[in-house]
């Protein structure tokens, strides 16, 4: 009886641990954000997979991560909303920034594949190669 038991326990936890949601759902990326490049350059993710990509400014001056269009799941997530640099033209969609040594983390789920370029919008910035492409296949 004790045996049968434990196997009816194991199957239970077994069943449970197979219904939540696998790791490969959400991809985690750590980027480092420096005058004036991103490591890395280049993000592949499938559509309809969560990405997270915490920011590490490493660079002397504010950064951010900012993609002008692009279709997700529901509104990007950002950690921390406040940035110190002034906005020209429109918000981008996707936007997160960090100060000089600070972090942000940025979550969001693209639904369509293509390639699209992430940039910081940091005046200049963009002219002086701070850009890369998130491919979502």
């Amino acid at each position: 009886m004790l045996k049968n038991f434990l196997r009816l326990v194991s199957m239970m936890l077994f069943t449970a641990a197979c219904s939540s949601a696998p790791s490969g759902d959400v991809v985690e990326i750590n980027m480092e954000m420096r005058e004036f490049s991103y490591t890395p350059s280049t993000i592949e993710v499938r559509a309809g997979q969560l990405l997270r990509i915490n920011l590490l400014n490493k660079g002397n001056i504010e950064h951010d991560f900012s993609i002008t269009d692009i279709p997700t799941a529901s509104k990007p997530k950002v950690a921390n909303t406040k940035h110190a640099h002034e906005m020209t033209g429109l918000e981008p969609y996707v936007h997160a920034s960090a100060e000089a040594g600070a972090k942000n983390i940025v979550e969001f789920t693209p639904t369509k594949p293509g390639i699209y370029e992430f940039y910081c919008v940091i005046k200049g910035h963009k002219e002086e190669g701070m850009v890369g492409k998130l491919i979502v296949k």
